[in-house]
């Protein structure tokens, strides 16, 4: 394989890695961020609620940072990472059954565990692997870049599916509740 087609393969790789991580953290981040009002409306939820979940996230993740790169070193990178998106996909389908707080809480404790856990360490040696010992750096730029196409491109689909979806009471009150949080 020519060096042109080796870096596009690398290229499309980086790239589908990024959409696969912006996957997976639109659910705990996307969701509790960019579309606050309609998450909190959804679920009956507050600010204080959120807020919660949020430390439930970070809490784990800490937690799961080291032992996620021992894992990592300890299995091929490629299961963990299918097997953190098949669980994320799991918790988002559950998700639409419209769980209780406490239920809440343990979604967004695993989705901190298998994104920590079995994801990131995985992603980050997949792509220092595509970039080898020379071209690393440019490695991780281009996955960075990616990752903000991939994150602006589906903020912009998922929020017309929304538009399109969500009655217009929702999303009027929804606006209402946040034009309250932000009013002096």
């Amino acid at each position: 394989m020519g060096r042109a087609a080796q870096g596009a393969r690398g290229a499309l790789c980086i790239f589908t890695l990024a959409l696969a991580i912006e996957v997976l953290y639109m659910l705990p981040y996307g969701l509790t961020s960019s579309f606050r009002p309609l998450f909190i409306e959804t679920f009956g939820l507050d600010n204080h609620h959120v807020g919660k979940l949020s430390s439930v996230y970070g809490a784990v993740s800490m937690c799961l940072y080291f032992p996620g790169g021992y894992v990592a070193d300890r299995a091929r990178p490629n299961l963990l990472m299918v097997c953190a998106l098949l669980t994320t996909a799991a918790c988002c389908c559950y998700l639409l059954s419209g769980p209780a707080f406490t239920e809440l809480i343990l979604v967004w404790a695993l989705l901190a565990a298998v994104g920590t856990l079995l994801f990131w360490s995985a992603f980050v040696s997949v792509i220092r692997r595509i970039g080898g010992t020379e071209h690393s750096g440019k490695a991780f730029g281009f996955e960075q870049t990616s990752r903000g196409v991939v994150s602006a491109l589906m903020t912009l689909a998922l929020a017309a599916w929304m538009r399109r979806v969500v009655p217009a009471e929702t999303a009027a009150t929804a606006q209402e509740k946040k034009e309250d949080v932000h009013a002096p």
